[in-house]
């Protein structure tokens, strides 16, 4: 996994395995067990569609 800041300051992860992407999304799905679904924040709701996002990749 490679992960960099662009030229307008948005981080970007290139290389990442199967494998760690699995990682990153269980990390997510621990993060997202404690919290009720009914009162989620903005952030929250990103986190779910970066999770959405890595689903698509293993």
């Amino acid at each position: 996994m490679y992960v960099e800041k662009d030229s307008i300051g948005k981080i970007i992860i290139q290389d990442i395995s199967p494998a760690e992407a699995e990682i990153l999304d269980d990390c997510i799905c621990s993060y997202l067990s404690g919290k009720p679904a009914n009162t989620r924040t903005v952030a929250d709701k990103v986190i779910i569609n970066l999770k959405r996002q890595l689903e698509k990749l293993y």
